[in-house]
């Protein structure tokens, strides 16, 4: 509490933050807030900030972190940075991936996606666009070109826009387990030793590790799925999805085809 800083009673608090005295109380014993200043025994002054302390412990909240993560993140301006977690940490795996490409062109090339296609998967929200350069060309990263040339190789194999456009139904699992790594990532960071940088390391285990435990599941509800041709096992295909064939009619293909 700073010196000359308003300072008001829990009711107050609770009053202009829209919420219970009881999740004012809360808060304070969760260590999401700082203890007030005891007045008297029945009395305590809490500083005006608490009322915008408890608006971002709430807006968090909304976007489905566990209070455990949120007593982690509250004080910082970068969320990422706080997990350290940087943005060119995407895995082994992606080394080949081009780090950024700008351009709805340079993108089809990458993903093998035709233009009709990239569009459709856009207005669906599976793919984004970011503004990259002074000309308004859109910018993309390696996550935007694996997911991409992901997109490209379902479409390929005979999945449908259709079907696709069914992955916004499990956005909520997907916040859910984002908020799941990033707990990973803080583990992880703080058992590091000096000049250790995890994040990657963590980002890539935990996928397979929650790869591992879907076709866990996939397995044991449908049995039969993974029958193959002799030496097609189930984790070579659980792998890096192939590079689409350009030429098939499922919705990738060369830049502008579609």
């Amino acid at each position: 509490m700073t010196n000359g800083e308003e300072t008001m009673a829990v009711g107050e608090v609770a009053r202009r933050a829209g919420v219970s005295t009881a999740t004012v109380n809360f808060y304070v014993r969760e260590g999401l807030l700082p203890r007030p200043r005891k007045t008297a025994r029945t009395r305590a002054e809490y500083p005006a900030s608490t009322v915008a302390r408890i608006g971002r412990v709430r807006s968090l909240q909304s976007k489905g972190m566990p209070l455990r993560l949120i007593r982690l993140v509250l004080d910082s301006t970068d969320l990422g940075a706080t997990l350290g977690l940087e943005q060119d940490q995407r895995g082994e795996a992606r080394r080949q991936t081009p780090a950024r490409v700008t351009g709805v062109e340079a993108y089809l090339r990458e993903t093998g996606l035709r233009e009709s296609t990239f569009a459709e998967l856009v207005e669906l929200g599976l793919l984004q666009t970011r503004g990259g350069t002074g000309a308004g060309e859109p910018a993309f990263d390696r996550q935007d070109i694996a997911a991409g040339r992901a997109l490209a190789a379902l479409l390929t194999a005979g999945v449908t826009l259709g079907l696709l456009a069914r992955h916004s139904e499990y956005e909520p699992i997907a916040r859910a387990e984002a908020h799941f790594l990033a707990e990973h990532l803080t583990a992880a960071r703080s058992a590091a030793r000096s000049g250790e940088r995890p994040a990657a390391l963590v980002v890539a285990a935990f996928g397979v590790v929650r790869d591992y435990l879907r076709l866990r599941q996939l397995d044991a509800a449908y049995g039969g799925w993974a029958a193959g041709p002799p030496g097609d096992t189930p984790a070579r295909r659980a792998g890096t999805p192939p590079v689409p064939d350009p030429g098939r009619n499922h919705g990738a293909g060369p830049p502008g085809s579609g």
